[in-house]
């Protein structure tokens, strides 16, 4: 009878550490994508309706944080350097999301942060998060560093990567 204790209890704890696994396999796979150079980007207009195409591969919910937070693609998509951005996120579970911050890749694989909220749990709830496309460059109100196309991160506070979309700034 012990001895079916002890196997139950060992093939327990190797479903749980191979699933365990196999979310972090999952996880890093959708980090790696993240990492490539933005390709596509959903067309939203100023009220955030989608206008045009859309970029399938943008503000998908990386698998760590499934059912807890929801994207909505970033309006208006294009974006004129002289108007904000904006992008919706909505707190799904309570206690679920430790710290929001939000950051562009820069040429030679930099990052830059835009935005951050503190460490602690996000309330529950619809979050608007607004943002100069000036600040999608390398330095601070320029232009011409805006321009094109950027790819946009949101992390928790403890770095583990949410999502990530695409911005076109014209």
């Amino acid at each position: 009878m012990k001895s079916w204790r002890s196997l139950y209890f060992l093939l327990t704890l190797f479903f749980a550490a191979f699933l365990g696994c196999s979310g972090s396999d999952e996880q890093r796979e959708f980090e790696r994508q993240a990492m490539q150079q933005p390709s596509g980007f959903t067309q939203t207009d100023a009220s955030g309706a989608v206008t045009g195409s859309i970029d399938r591969d943008d503000w998908r919910i990386a698998p760590f944080f499934q059912g807890l937070i929801e994207i909505e693609p970033a309006y208006p998509n294009p974006v004129m350097t002289t108007e904000p951005v904006h992008l919706e996120i909505t707190v799904t579970g309570i206690e679920s999301v430790s710290g929001l911050r939000i950051s562009v890749i820069l040429e030679g694989g930099h990052f830059r942060e835009i935005f951050s909220e503190p460490a602690s749990p996000l309330n529950p709830g619809l979050m608007v998060v607004h943002f100069s496309p000036l600040e999608l460059s390398r330095f601070h109100d320029d232009a011409d560093g805006a321009r094109g196309l950027k790819r946009i991160l949101i992390f928790d506070g403890s770095n583990n990567l949410i999502s990530y979309g695409d911005i076109m700034v014209e």
